[in-house]
């Protein structure tokens, strides 16, 4: 969605919420939820008032109702300029926004908008899923920034309270990010994750270590978004999450061949220590994937024991040739000797 769009078709999206909540209007937002640009609302917007008699018969007054009703519920663009600098900014504030706005103050074409709120009641407390996010009621348009930042515009313009309450929220989603920005910049820097396989892999650790994403992303593009927005929106492990956590770390204790970094007792006091401890282990536990893969790719398949590689040693300190050179040329002999008996 192109960046000049944004005002319009927010002030769109609302005039029909005010078509559907004070006329009746049918409106399908599975099919308006796929609009890209301001002419496909203005198309359905006068194709809906021109099909019903009295709203084509009252078109100037309805319009003007439509318009007065946007024009109170909307934010101006401003607020939202700081989630436009980067796919993980703008990912990670939609979620906060999300999961600390009071989902009961809701406007009244929510539930067929972005679908983004859904009932309070329905969220299920599942052992694997990241504590303290409501994946239920996030539903972005897309993977693209513009994406993200529009979902975040709609489900403020929808929160049925004063101006001021949302450019508040506004507000604090910024502090919160830039607290989260200072003291992890970049938690997953050691992975590439333009990498599809290491997205897959760091989205099953997370699930694994009881901070699953609870949303199908579209594209591994949005998967590796939700994934940090997931990390940065997260509460901490609950009660429950942190006994099988602490059950994980005596393991890690009890093997002498873990880093001594993951052998420090698991206690953590806030969510950050939670995350500190998990990008500890996502480390470790990464660096041994890629040791195990790096022994699976060694395809020498020569493997001496320790005393033959003691010998070995041995026989270089005496003769002064390197072991590969001696073992290419005990290889070589043996070969030929073999030819020869076989031509006999």
């Amino acid at each position: 969605m192109a960046l000049m769009d944004y005002g319009r078709c927010r002030k769109y999206r609302q005039q029909l919420g005010w078509l559907r909540a004070n006329y009746g209007v049918v409106v399908h937002w599975d099919v308006v939820n796929r609009y890209h640009s301001a002419s496909q609302y203005i198309f359905l917007i006068n194709e809906i008032i021109s099909s019903d008699m009295f709203l084509n018969a009252n078109r100037k007054m309805v319009i003007r109702e439509m318009e007065d009703y946007a024009s109170r519920k909307m934010v101006s663009e401003k607020y939202f300029k700081w989630m436009k600098d980067g796919d993980r900014v703008a990912c990670y504030s939609l979620f906060w926004l999300v999961c600390n706005a009071n989902i009961f103050l809701v406007g009244s074409n929510s539930d067929g908008g972005n679908q983004m709120v859904r009932e309070a009641t329905q969220s299920v407390v599942v052992p694997d899923i990241a504590n303290g996010i409501k994946f239920h009621n996030i539903n972005p348009f897309g993977d693209s920034i513009e994406s993200y930042v529009f979902s975040s515009m709609v489900f403020i313009d929808d929160l049925d309270v004063k101006i001021e309450y949302k450019i508040s929220l506004i507000k604090d989603a910024y502090e919160s990010w830039s607290n989260h920005f200072n003291q992890f910049p970049r938690p997953f820097r050691w992975v590439d994750l333009t990498e599809e396989d290491n997205v897959l892999w760091l989205w099953d650790y997370f699930r694994k270590n009881h901070i699953g994403c609870d949303l199908l992303p579209s594209s591994s593009k949005q998967q590796k978004d939700f994934l940090l927005a997931t990390f940065g929106n997260w509460a901490g492990w609950t009660n429950e999450q942190l006994s099988k956590q602490k059950e994980n770390a005596r393991k890690v204790r009890a093997n002498p061949e873990e880093p001594s970094s993951l052998k420090k007792p698991l206690n953590p006091a806030t969510p950050d220590d939670c995350r500190k401890f998990f990008l500890d282990s996502a480390h470790n536990a990464w660096v041994q994937r890629r040791h195990r893969q790096k022994i699976k790719k060694d395809t020498t398949g020569i493997k001496l024991t320790a005393q033959s590689r003691k010998k070995l040693l041995s026989i270089q300190h005496l003769s002064g040739v390197e072991p590969n050179t001696m073992l290419k040329n005990l290889i070589n002999d043996a070969y030929k000797r073999m030819k020869e008996n076989n031509k006999d």
